[in-house]
């Protein structure tokens, strides 16, 4: 039998794309390469969420007031309601009767009022029940809202002024209302029985760790799932929290613990002890009954740390160690990092068991011994912690979790510990130990720290000893292992279930499914001898990583006041340390942020009060110096502290950009205030400012974004590091589960192993450079083929050959070319230098591996084309239509016409603000807007503010906003007036011959005439006067129309039917899964007969190629920057690609366009992004295009949708000649 040859894999994996190449393991020769394309998954998790969130609280809103007119109908010796309608009728009734329900508020907090009025206003309680997230516990602690209002007060005295509701200026808690709704029970003589009932609605929030749904009504969100073998409905979790939790590597059936459990603290304790070695005996380890010595000396609370001198101590007096003998070596070996290892290592069970001591009637002290002989000790403190992780912050339900925890299943856990007279005290002292918490997990469940601890504690060694020498350990380990069939290929979807970021799991299942197809195509001729994969680069590496982490304090709340007392003198004004305990969570940042910027509001340059900040800690919001949209980051540096009403007018505006539209003054004090607060040379040397985020580098950044009034498009790519990282995970996942799959698989039974290792992204980045300088278009997916197969050739030829080659001599060796005899020269000044002996070697080392990679590349370019594929989406969980709500106004001519509101404080463009006051008229302007019509003489009030030339001395500002600052300036309003109205996007009027404020808020403008109502989404609650538009076209009927030729339908939601019953098949050429209605519409628009049946279906993303020469402009370059006329002067540069080239194509988006009939088609090349999408109707698209299918290695196949096509023509040619 003759030996197979043997091939290598080189893969360079990203967030959008897997390069690949097959390398000859034995003349490097490139036998195969590609580039494997896929559409980046988009971050939308988090807005998908809120509109989940969203909806459901519209559906409990809809639910509690179900339950509020039940609960009234019940009580009628309160209302005396018959029915539910005739509640729902006195609703109305009130509400036409009491055009401010404010001042009914008021007066029933003051007098007796109908009880048809009361309903009416304990519904309104109900849809706005406040923020829950300041709870407390102790709820007869509850105070008014600065102490002595109500908020229906403040809201009535902040409407007399302002004359509207809403404002971002106050925000009231559940607490504060419902201390407002007692005091209305106790004026209106409420029953107490009525009270319980409408307060436990009216506070009710779900336990968040049970997540959505119940036990009627299950939610893949939450703890509840549809069991379809039981046909009935189970708890699947205990909380949310458990579905992210991954499971453990010793037992798999067991959710990994928290790192704080009891059990885990010991297990890292002892393994940290058992490592410990010195240098003056590399055989020494710590005797166990040392170990123990020290252990006993932390349960005792002797000592709160085992230190590096007491471990030091024990390492002299067992190797006596004299002062004489040489101190070159270390004692202890790295004894600065054992030293951080070891501080804090077991906080948590230092706490729990002073608690036990203190409590406990039957343990008075603990000691390893007792662990040792009791090993279900371990059981019962990891049974507390668990309760305590999941409702530390719940008292009530803490009590009743732990009153069912029992050790062994036998005792219950306090009984278990004697802990019986002082129960309460026990738990609040738990409850209230702000140093008791659960945030990172491990890799073992609580189960098998426990099974290692107990055996740990009788020997010496650590848990890798443990873990392939005891023979429990290790048959657990081999009987979880047996579960697993060694398949010949991979599984794309093990991680389908997993928590994990989008982007990875695509990333993992696009480079497994590569993988199989080489494995499926190569592996019958070929050994695969080793799989090498590129390790992205760190942006940061490890040292650069530590010293930011030794800049940048993480300080506590302790910390925090301490500063902050002695700035800003808290005492004085009667804030306690202990105040800021029971305070919402950011207020931490928020007050780092106070101080950061010396306790000024950067955007009103006005003084924040602390004690308000403290005391009303929501009515301060972070504000992203550049937006979020734009730049990301989260971090201290992008971030100021504001007030919501700023954060609002601020919008999507750099900050230096809002401040300039504030006008000249404001921005030359602004500049002035930033220097003063964020330049190293200027702003004053304070010891807290590390505690604060502010060393040089964090205030360089902070002046440099408080500078920019633009937005860098780089500048996201730049800071979103978290595509590299996701990039870096899917590669360890790929290493990983590569690495298990072929490790003792019989289908690979080589006489040498498979090497599976990854090379670090910097050393191809080198090399790269080396053999093609500034060729890494990222325009050019070939780029991708190539980097796989540099790592590759890289590896295959030599593993270690790079692996000490550093980044900074890397930049060296680019800098310098070496001519002889170890002489260099710089390549730019021609400076000549003597290179060492060392480092002539690895310039010889990097110039053999890069001649090797170039010639094989060079090779391969002119033999073996580079492939290329895409995968195919579909598009079955697409937004339906855009979030933006128009209006729809009917002609008498039974036209309809497209409104927008204009906003006229915060405009999407202070340009088109300018042409729809240029020319309103509907018989010349470009715009009608319906103020002008109904309205004249108001109109043009606002048109001669808005054209008065004092109010445009600022281009960038907005001429209302000039014209409310000089309503103030005259004293006709005052400042809090202004910046309330600016908050709620109003414009205040003020006519001083009438002496009358009048508030505007939108011009509602005709933006679009002759809209086909018939293809759009109708709001049919509001009289079908208002619609959605951007529908998003999921896929296109093909059809043959009344002229013999094909044209396409396009499918949205207004066409497709969605239900169980329907068929499962999403792209279904059944016309019964299609709304009858709609389809007739848009047949009828096409000239396609009622009759006729779709031919085949057209997806996004289908894969196309040429059939006729076609011509493609390239996308111009730095487009941005150019001005129209110069981009005039452009020249177009093209390409024309023929049919036998192999190029690619897929469909990128499908559209239906108002002045054309028949459904629009983008195409994109697959291969190269510079080229501008081209768009085609159907029957040209179907002309000049045909379908084809392609692998993930970019072998070409005949795809059904030309099938189907084909066999159209061949029938409709027969009926012809029939």
């Amino acid at each position: 039998m003759n030996q197979k040859k043997s091939i290598a894999i080189g893969f360079d994996l990203g967030i959008a794309s897997v390069g690949w190449a097959i390398i000859n393991s034995e003349t490097n020769e490139i036998m195969n390469w590609g580039s494997r394309i896929f559409k980046e998954r988009e971050k939308g998790a988090a807005e998908r969420r809120s509109f989940r969130t969203a909806r459901r609280t519209i559906r409990r809103r809809q639910y509690k007031s179900e339950k509020l007119l039940k609960l009234i109908l019940r009580s009628k010796n309160i209302f005396d309601f018959k029915n539910i309608d005739e509640i729902k009728n006195s609703f109305l009734k009130s509400s036409s009767q009491n055009s401010n329900i404010l001042d009914l508020k008021i007066k029933a907090l003051n007098e007796k009022i109908d009880p048809k009025d009361l309903a009416w206003i304990l519904h309104d309680y109900l849809e706005n029940r406040g923020y829950f997230y300041e709870l407390d516990d102790n709820r007869e602690t509850l105070k008014y809202y600065n102490g002595d209002k109500f908020p229906t007060q403040v809201l009535s005295e902040f409407f007399k002024k302002n004359n509207f509701f809403k404002s971002s200026k106050y925000n009231f808690s559940n607490q504060q209302w419902t201390v407002e709704i007692k005091k209305l029970f106790e004026v209106q003589n409420i029953d107490e029985e009525f009270q319980k009932s409408f307060l436990r609605l009216f506070n009710y929030i779900r336990d968040f760790a049970k997540g959505p749904g119940s036990l009627h009504s299950a939610s893949e969100y939450g703890i509840w799932k549809f069991d379809k073998e039981k046909n009935e409905i189970v708890q699947q979790y205990d909380n949310i929290w458990d579905k992210t939790i991954g499971k453990c590597s010793i037992f798999p059936n067991e959710l990994r613990a928290s790192l704080n459990f009891v059990s885990y603290e010991f297990f890292n304790l002892l393994n940290e002890l058992s490592n410990l070695r010195s240098d003056f005996d590399p055989e020494w380890k710590l005797k166990k009954e040392d170990r123990d010595k020290l252990i006993n000396g932390l349960l005792s609370g002797e000592y709160k740390n085992i230190t590096d001198n007491k471990i030091e101590k024990i390492i002299d007096k067992d190797l006596e160690i004299g002062k004489d003998d040489f101190k070159g070596r270390e004692i202890l070996n790295n004894k600065d990092e054992i030293k951080k290892k070891l501080k804090d290592k077991t906080k948590n069970t230092n706490i729990l068991i002073k608690e036990i001591t203190n409590h406990s009637e039957k343990y008075k002290n603990f000691k390893v011994e007792n662990f040792v002989d009791h090993p279900e000790h371990l059981e019962a403190l990891d049974s507390i912690c668990s309760v305590l992780e999941k409702y530390k912050e719940k008292k009530d339900r803490f009590i009743e979790e732990l009153d069912k925890t029992k050790v062994s299943d036998k005792i219950n856990v306090l009984d278990y510990f004697g802990i019986i007279n002082k129960k309460d005290e026990f738990i609040n002292n738990l409850l209230n130990n702000k140093d008791l918490t659960f945030k990172k997990t491990g890799s073992y469940s609580a189960e098998a720290t426990r099974l290692f601890v107990k055996k740990m504690l009788k020997t010496q060694e650590n848990s890798e000893y443990l873990k392939y020498n005891d023979k429990e350990i290790n048959d657990i380990i081999k009987q979880n292992a047996k579960a697993k069939p060694l398949t010949k290929y991979l599984n794309p979807f093990i991680f389908k279930d997993e928590i994990l970021p989008p982007s990875v799991k695509q990333t993992f299942e696009q480079a497994i499914a590569v993988l199989n197809k080489i494995i499926k195509k190569y592996s019958k001729d070929y050994e695969i001898s080793g799989i090498f994969i590129e390790i992205p680069r760190d942006k940061n590496d490890k040292k650069a990583k530590k010293k930011q982490a030794n800049k940048t304090v993480k300080s506590g709340l302790d910390e925090i006041y301490e500063v902050i007392n002695k700035k800003y003198n808290l005492v004085s004004l009667n804030i306690s340390k202990e105040d800021l305990y029971h305070k919402p969570a950011p207020l931490l940042k928020k007050l780092k942020l106070y101080c950061q910027q010396d306790g000024v509001d950067l955007y009103t340059l006005k003084k924040i009060d602390i004690a308000d900040l403290i005391n009303n800690s929501s009515k301060y919001h972070f504000e992203h110096i550049i937006p979020k949209a734009y730049l990301p980051d989260n971090s201290l540096s992008n971030l100021l502290l504001t007030t919501q009403s700023e954060n609002s007018k601020k919008s999507n505006l750099c900050a230096a950009a809002y401040m300039k539209s504030k006008g000249a003054d404001d921005y030359k004090r602004y500049v002035k205030k930033i220097n003063e607060l964020f330049n190293p040379k200027l702003a004053p040397k304070d010891d807290s400012s590390k505690i604060f985020g502010l060393d040089k580098k964090a205030m360089l950044k902070k002046l440099k974004l408080l500078y920019q009034e633009g937005i860098d498009p780089h500048q996201k790519e730049e800071f979103l590091s978290r595509q590299l990282n996701d990039t870096r995970y899917s590669t360890k996942l790929f290493l990983e589960v590569v690495k298990e799959h072929f490790k003792d698989n019989p289908n690979f039974s080589y006489e040498q192993a498979t090497k599976i290792f990854t090379l670090n992204g910097h050393h191809t980045a080198f090399i790269r450079e080396k053999i093609l300088p500034n060729n890494k278009d990222r325009t050019d997916n070939s780029h991708h083929a190539i980097d796989a197969a540099i790592i590759g050739i890289m590896a295959n030829k030599n593993r270690h050959a790079l692996s000490s080659l550093t980044i900074q001599e890397g930049l060296r060796q680019s800098k310098y070319e070496q001519i002889e005899d170890g002489t260099i020269i710089d390549k730019q000044t021609g400076e000549i230098l003597k290179n060492s002996d060392y480092d002539s070697k690895k310039f010889e080392l990097v110039e053999n591996i890069s001649g090797l990679v170039k010639e094989k590349i060079e090779n391969a370019q002119d033999k073996v084309e580079i492939k290329f594929s895409r995968k195919m989406t579909n598009s079955t969980n697409s937004p339906l239509f855009d979030d933006t709500l128009y209006g729809l106004r009917q002609n008498d001519d039974g036209t309809y016409d497209k409104v927008e509101k204009i906003n006229l404080v915060n405009p999407k463009s202070l340009d088109n603000l300018q042409d729809y006051f240029a020319d309103p008229n509907p018989n010349s302007g470009k715009y009608l807007v319906l103020m002008y019509q109904s309205h004249k003489s108001e109109f043009e009030k606002l048109r001669t503010i808005f054209n008065r030339p004092e109010f445009n001395e600022n281009k960038n500002q907005n001429p209302f906003h000039a014209y409310m600052d000089w309503l103030v300036s005259e004293k006709y309003i005052d400042e809090e007036e202004k910046e309330n109205a600016k908050g709620a996007n109003k414009l205040i009027y003020f006519d001083p011959v009438a002496n009358k404020k009048t508030l505007f808020k939108d011009l509602r403008v005709v933006t679009e005439k002759n809209v086909n109502k018939d293809f759009e989404f109708v709001n049919k609650k509001q009289g079908e006067k208002s619609f959605r538009s951007g529908k998003n076209q999921l896929f296109a009927l093909v059809y043959e129309n009344k002229k013999g030729q094909l044209s396409s339908i396009p499918v949205n939601f207004l066409l497709k039917k969605f239900g169980s019953k329907l068929d499962h098949n999403f792209y279904s050429l059944d016309e019964s899964n299609y709304d009858q209605e709609n389809l007739k519409k848009y047949k009828d628009n096409l000239g396609i007969d009622h009759q006729s049946k779709p031919i085949f279906i057209i997806k996004k993303s289908a894969i196309l190629k040429l059939k006729v020469d076609k011509e493609f402009d390239f996308k111009p370059e730095n487009n941005k920057a150019k001005t129209s006329e110069e981009k005039e002067k452009v020249t177009k540069k093209s390409i024309t690609i023929r049919p036998d080239e192999n190029h690619y194509f897929y469909i990128s988006g499908i559209t239906k366009k108002k002045k054309v009939k028949d459904t629009t088609f983008s195409i994109k090349s697959v291969s190269l992004d510079k080229l501008k999408q081209k768009e085609l109707q159907t029957q040209g698209l179907l002309n000049e295009l045909q379908f084809i299918s392609l692998d993930e290695l970019g072998n070409e196949y005949e795809s059904k949708e030309q099938k189907k096509l084909e066999e159209y023509f061949i029938n409709k040619n027969k009926k012809v000649r029939k």
